[in-house]
């Protein structure tokens, strides 16, 4: 009987103060192990922000104003600074009147660019969207609701990703990859390289297409975890030394096979051309220079591989760019391509929400 009354006690109809601590008892180990590593995330989080706040307190000019001052001095403001403040310090009073559509459009603009536009349209009609935020089990935090799709928002919580986590880009013509697949790929250091090169280790190639098979994918370690990077690298035709290597060579072995570069260039197309076209190295004028029909590229002798052309999209927030390079080596033209992705660690990082598909 007392059994009884004590499970009793739950309110197992949810309506209980402990209904989260009796869904963790009742589920399998493996989500036991899941709620866990999550409250004691959430532990953490909130003890350091505690120990900042404490610490902001301190040496922050700011929360040492009387409140009447910092009250004058909100009035001055419109309601696109006074909410960015507000999100900042917490020593402001709440806001004097709701954040309107237009001060939302304001607000916006300021920030050169909203990534969630299309997912808040659809929410619009939900009145409280801004006051509750979801679970990402693949970044392992949580987001607000309009960065996760309809079908996510309704997911169970350890299977609930973000748009982020959920999105692919486009690397080749035939592959995309997910953040959780780049994650896997392998980083290789310079002379970790140069070891594989000479013991003839092939690096990994990530397209299995019958077309691509030269085409070869790796991801470069940075000092800066923010500016992570996947390369890719292709053979362009062969091209003869007989003849002095000319920006016509190029253009006809970037016409010869058609690639895909970024969602807005491929090789074939006069734009990417005429982007390559606008720098290169030369081995009479030096860098920052046109490149002159009839002159000749190859590279100087002493320089095992140097770029001959390099460019760049210049659409915004395309972090795209790609180079033309010849070796001594052998009598390959290779085309670099190189795009930057941000933060391994965030799936919300804007530069990655910038190339998804």
């Amino acid at each position: 009987m007392t059994l009884t009354t004590s499970y009793s006690a739950f309110h197992v109809d949810g309506s209980g103060p402990h209904e989260d601590l009796l869904t963790t008892l009742i589920r399998p180990v493996e989500s036991l192990f899941a709620r866990c590593t999550v409250y004691f995330r959430e532990w953490r989080n909130e003890r350091t922000a505690k120990r900042h706040y404490l610490e902001n307190t301190q040496s922050n000019r700011l929360y040492r104003l009387p409140q009447e001052l910092i009250d004058l001095i909100t009035t001055q403001l419109d309601e696109v600074d006074y909410s960015s403040l507000q999100a900042a310090c917490c020593c402001t009073p709440p806001p004097r009147i709701p954040f309107s559509a237009q001060g939302r459009a304001q607000f916006v603009a300021r920030l050169h660019r909203d990534f969630l536009t299309r997912t808040e349209a659809r929410e619009a009609a939900t009145p409280q969207r801004w006051l509750t935020k979801l679970f990402c089990s693949s970044c392992m935090e949580c987001h607000a609701r309009s960065c996760f799709s309809p079908v996510n928002i309704i997911a169970p919580t350890f299977e609930r990703i973000c748009i982020g986590a959920a999105g692919r880009i486009r690397i080749c013509e035939h592959a995309t990859l997910t953040l959780e697949e780049i994650r896997k790929i392998p980083t290789f250091t310079f002379l970790q390289r140069v070891w594989r090169l000479v013991s003839g280790i092939p690096d990994p190639v990530y397209c299995g297409h019958p077309n691509h098979r030269q085409g070869i994918f790796s991801r470069a370690p940075e000092v800066d975890p923010t500016r992570n990077r996947i390369s890719r690298i292709e053979y362009l035709p062969r091209v003869s030394y007989d003849r002095p290597l000319t920006a016509q060579m190029i253009r006809e072995a970037l016409t010869k096979r058609i690639m895909y570069i970024c969602p807005h260039l491929t090789s074939d197309s006069e734009r990417a051309i005429s982007l390559l076209m606008q720098w290169s190295w030369l081995v009479e004028k030096g860098p920052d220079t046109r490149m002159q029909e009839g002159v000749d590229l190859r590279p100087q002798y002493g320089r095992m591989w140097q770029s001959n052309a390099i460019g760049k999209c210049l659409e915004r927030d395309c972090f795209i760019k790609f180079a033309i390079g010849g070796s001594l080596l052998d009598q390959n033209l290779n085309i670099w391509i190189d795009r930057e992705y941000g933060d391994l660690k965030s799936a919300q990082d804007p530069r990655w929400l910038a190339q998804i598909e």
